[in-house]
């Protein structure tokens, strides 16, 4: 990743792609999704 808003970027980002390869893109999003969920079970109890 280059360029001049990059750095503002992943400031602002709440999620930032750290490279080109999009393939892992649907991995990432289910994993989120799975993360979020046990994250809410945790607080639940």
């Amino acid at each position: 990743m280059r360029g001049a808003g990059t750095r503002t970027a992943l400031e602002t980002a709440d999620t930032a792609l750290m490279a080109d390869d999009l393939e892992k893109l649907p991995y990432t999003i289910v994993l989120s999704r799975k993360t979020l969920n046990e994250i809410k079970q945790n607080i639940t109890g």
